[in-house]
């Protein structure tokens, strides 16, 4: 996939069946249930899993951003909405995340479209 940076980001290959991914996966939402005690910690790091990760055939930072709301919904936060005047910022956090996987900043940003701020 090539990012909006002119980088390239590869996800893991799918194999026949899967297995990789559905145990990556797995562990993931294990280590997410066990580690992120905050939600609206363990909701960012779940979009930013998903996006990285590629789960899906498409529309893997789409879904990634509904599991993000929804986490946050069902805890009695607001959902976190990109405006668009920040599209291209969210693009290059997001790119800098997927090559350097240092989720700090693409957090911080993510904070900051909280409602309210």
């Amino acid at each position: 996939m090539l990012l909006s940076n002119g980088h390239f980001h590869r996800p893991l290959p799918t194999v026949r069946g899967a297995a990789t991914l559905s145990q990556l996966f797995q562990d993931g939402v294990s280590i997410l249930e066990l580690e992120a005690q905050d939600p609206r910690e363990r909701a960012m790091v779940w979009f930013l899993f998903g996006a990285l990760q590629q789960f899906y055939f498409d529309g893997n930072k789409r879904t990634a951003r509904f599991m993000m709301n929804g986490i946050l919904m069902s805890h009695g936060f607001d959902a976190i909405s990109v405006p668009a005047g920040r599209a291209e910022e969210f693009n290059q956090e997001l790119a800098e995340f997927y090559i350097g996987r240092d989720a700090t900043r693409m957090m911080e940003f993510l904070f900051s479209c909280r409602p309210g701020i």
